[in-house]
């Protein structure tokens, strides 16, 4: 390292940083300091010089401050954006600010989709509290399908393995425990529960057989769905919106969502995790289906063409400044 900046030492530059908007501010204030020419690039260097002997040593870009713009007596003022001709380097790239990301600054979102209750996977739901536990999202939501309610399907079912009691009873006490965690170990989330297909079962079975009753069902079946500190969208047709994005778990396949939306949307419902992108003349939007966290094995999931090659996706949804992506879990 050169004597001038194994003099001066880190913490005389990491005030400069602090104190200046950009690094050609940073360079700009300590040449007018020490009195000695200061170049972006030395700057550079030399802090990540610092950085090798201290790792602790933050990057220089995230120790950039605010400030009012630094006048420095007998230098002309410019700007160091629109007026720098910066010396290329040899791929090409100058040494000016970093146009901030589209989404820069956008909250995290931990998007967890179809569980099924009873008929969850275990392992599906260790990854998905490990992940909320270690990321800290500041938004967490499940997109539906919470319950799987097979005594209330249309469809040949069978209670061979519970009855509805013991079936709604399980569910219900295994859905207050995954949100009792899920608040134990992200204490600051804002957690949202939707509500999908399966879940609306109960209730269309009523009105198909006894509407005449639907006004005394409904607040029961509705509570199924509340939790403490957790924001419950009760109808499935309604979205819920975030920084412009949509949260819906869906009834299309792949890419009618965002499509029909037109703006980024989150699904659940296919249990086919993945990510779709599309350019539009307002900037790119895209569709992320959040995947599956039912277990596959179990005998309700029946309605597929084939039982071993099924296509289900275990794993869950993140979302953050960086944009969309689908986490797999197999």
């Amino acid at each position: 390292m050169p004597v001038l900046w194994s003099t001066i030492g880190p913490a005389r530059v990491e005030q400069a940083l602090a104190k200046s908007r950009t690094i050609d501010d940073a360079a700009a204030l300590l040449t007018s300091e020490l009195a000695t020419r200061v170049t972006v690039n030395a700057l550079r260097k030399a802090w990540a010089a610092f950085r090798e002997k201290d790792p602790a040593l933050a990057p220089a870009g995230m120790l950039l401050g605010n400030p009012a713009p630094i006048v420095i007596a007998g230098m002309p003022q410019t700007n160091p954006v629109q007026d720098r001709n910066p010396v290329q380097d040899r791929f090409g790239y100058g040494d000016g600010p970093v146009k901030p990301l589209p989404r820069s600054g956008m909250q995290s979102v931990l998007c967890v989709p179809d569980i099924h209750f009873p008929w969850h996977s275990e392992t599906g739901l260790r990854l998905v509290l490990e992940i909320a536990e270690r990321a800290q999202p500041d938004v967490i939501v499940q997109l539906g399908d919470l319950y799987d309610l097979l005594a209330f399907s249309k469809y040949p079912r069978s209670y061979n393995h519970y009855t509805p009691k013991e079936e709604l009873e399980l569910a219900r006490r295994l859905a207050l425990d995954f949100w009792w965690q899920l608040r134990k170990r992200c204490p600051a989330a804002k957690c949202v529960q939707l509500r999908g297909n399966h879940d609306d079962r109960a209730h269309k079975r009523v009105a198909e057989v006894l509407p005449e009753i639907e006004h005394l069902v409904t607040p029961a079946i509705s509570a199924l769905f509340e939790f403490e500190g957790v924001l419950t969208v009760q109808d499935s047709r309604m979205e819920y919106e975030h920084e412009g994005v949509l949260y819906h778990h869906g009834h299309m396949s792949l890419g009618r969502h965002f499509t029909h939306n037109l703006q980024p949307t989150v699904n659940g419902h296919l249990h086919r995790g993945g990510v779709l992108f599309k350019q539009t003349h307002k900037g790119v939007i895209w569709e992320l289906n959040a995947g599956f966290l039912g277990d596959i094995s179990a005998p309700v999931f029946t309605y597929g063409a084939q039982r071993r090659l099924h296509g289900t996706t275990l794993g869950c949804g993140w979302i953050d400044s960086y944009g969309p992506r689908f986490i797999p879990f197999e």
